[in-house]
C-alpha cells in the first residue's frame, strides 16, 4: 500500500513539474518573440539614415494642423534668448572667429533634464548679460536632428544628451555631461573670461 501512494505521489509531482515546464516554455516563447519584435523595430529604424528618420517622425506629426505648428514654433523663438539660440554654423562661425566664449548644448527635445535645464540655460546668458558669450542648442537624438547637428556631436565626441561644450579661442575647454543651473552657467563661463 505503501508503495501505491509512493507511486500516486510521484506521478502528481512529475505532472506539476511538467505543467510548469510548459507554463515557463510558453512564457519564454511569448517573451523570446517580444523580444525579437523590439530588435526588428530598433533594426528598422536602425537602418534608415537621419533622414529618413525625419521624414517618418514628419509623417507622424502630420496631423498637427498648420497653425499648431506655427504656434509651436513662435512659442520655441520667445524662449529663445540672443545670447542664447538654436543651433546656426554662420553665428557659430562668426562667433568664434570673434573670440567669443562659446557653450554648445547637445539637447534633445524629449529629454526631461533638458527641458529642464532650457530656462536654467537662459536665465544663465541673461545674468551674464555679456556680449563675449554666446549659446547655440544643438538638437541631439530627437525628432529636430539634423545631419549637421549629428555631424557635430559626432566631432565632439558627445555621449548623450544634456551635454555641454565650451570653446574658448577654437578650443575646447569644457565638457560637461551634468545639467546646469542659472548659477553653474555664469560660473562657469565667467571663470573663462
Amino acid at each position: 500500500m505503501k508503495w501505491v501512494v509512493g507511486m500516486i505521489a510521484l506521478l502528481v509531482i512529475v505532472a506539476g513539474c511538467t505543467q510548469a515546464v510548459q507554463k515557463d516554455a510558453a512564457m519564454m516563447e511569448k517573451e523570446d518573440a517580444a523580444s525579437e519584435q523590439k530588435e526588428a523595430m530598433v533594426k528598422d529604424e536602425s537602418a534608415l539614415s537621419p533622414e529618413e528618420l525625419m521624414e517618418q517622425e514628419k509623417k507622424e506629426a502630420s496631423e498637427w494642423t498648420p497653425e499648431e505648428v506655427a504656434a509651436m514654433e513662435k512659442e520655441h523663438e520667445a524662449t529663445m534668448s540672443g545670447a542664447y539660440q538654436d543651433w546656426d554654423k554662420a553665428k557659430f562661425d562668426k562667433a568664434v572667429s570673434e573670440g567669443k566664449i562659446v557653450l554648445l548644448d547637445f539637447a534633445a527635445n524629449w529629454c526631461p533634464a533638458c527641458q529642464a535645464e532650457h530656462p536654467q540655460l537662459i536665465a544663465g546668458f541673461e545674468n551674464l548679460n555679456d556680449p563675449r558669450f554666446v549659446g547655440f542648442r544643438v538638437h541631439y537624438k530627437d525628432d529636430q536632428t539634423t545631419t549637421e547637428h549629428t555631424a557635430l556631436a559626432q566631432q565632439y565626441q558627445i555621449p548623450y544628451q544634456h551635454t555641454k561644450v565650451v570653446i574658448k579661442n577654437g578650443k575646447v575647454v569644457l565638457k560637461s555631461p551634468e545639467a546646469w543651473t542659472a548659477e553653474r552657467l555664469v560660473s562657469e563661463l565667467g571663470a573663462l573670461v
